[in-house]
Parts: structure tokens; sequence; C-alpha cells
């Protein structure tokens, strides 16, 4: 899983940002500015000018230091760069599974606030989008990936 997830991250532009201590890498947040892959089956897509932050995590040994926000804060520089004043960002986005009260927390010790909530009910390993009623955002979504 782990290969199939760098073997498709090396053909995007997306950033990575790590922290280290004594060579080691012990935390790191990936950043998209379209749409991106959650997992096999599902795709998170949102609107333009707008930065996914995902696939963060910190090894066990270092949690509870407040590095995802030394590690947010700190890139904030570089996406600026990254992004080369070619537009100005809306801001972040980012998902974070209802039942990971951590990190939801580390996300609201940040300055992230929940907006919107999609539904996913999976029957033993296919996901099955729940619709969303015609009132809530259309543009930030989960897609269904179709089988290829």
């Amino acid at each position: 899983m782990l290969r199939l997830f760098l073997e498709a991250i090396a053909t995007r532009d997306d950033l990575c940002f790590g922290a280290f201590a004594g060579g080691k890498l012990v935390s790191y947040r990936f950043f998209a500015i379209r749409a991106t892959a959650i997992d096999a089956h599902l795709r998170f897509q949102f609107p333009l000018r707008w930065i996914y932050a995902y696939k963060a995590f910190t090894h066990p040994a270092w949690r509870g230091k407040r590095l995802h926000r030394l590690l947010l804060l700190r890139s904030l520089p570089e996406v600026a760069r990254w992004l080369q004043g070619s537009r100005e960002p809306r801001g972040f986005v980012t998902l974070v599974l209802s039942d990971n009260a951590p990190s939801s927390s580390a996300m609201a010790r940040v300055g992230f606030s929940p907006f919107d909530s999609f539904s996913v009910l999976r029957i033993g390993s296919r996901p099955r989008l729940v619709v969303p009623g015609k009132d809530e955002a259309v543009n930030f979504r989960i897609e269904l990936m179709t089988d290829q």
C-alpha cells in the first residue's frame, strides 16, 4: 500500500514536509492543490485556490510534542513559494475521520474548524457514498473512483 502511494505521489506536484530528529524522520505532512485520492476507491475534490493538507503522521514516540503544529506553520513560506504568486490561496482544508479525536484536536490547535462533513458507508472494503443533501456545499466533495 505504501509503495502504491509513493508511486502515485511521484507523478504529482504535491509538497511534503518532514520533521527530523537525529537524522530520523519523526513527522510529515503532504500538501496538494488538486483532487487527491484518499484510498484506492475514494478521491477528495476541492475548489481551486484551496490547499489540501493530507497524510499527516507523527511517530508515536513524538506525539504530544506539537510537531504537527510546528511542521504546518513552518511550511507556510515554502507553500507560498510553491504557488509562485500565481494565485492567492483561499486557505487550507483537510479531512479527519470523525472518530480521530487526537487529530481533530491537533487541527483545532492550528486554527482549523469543521465546516462540512461527509458520510461514507463501507461494506467490507468497498465504500458507498451517502449522498449529501442539496443544501450542503458541493465544491468540497468525496468522489467514488471508478474501478480500473
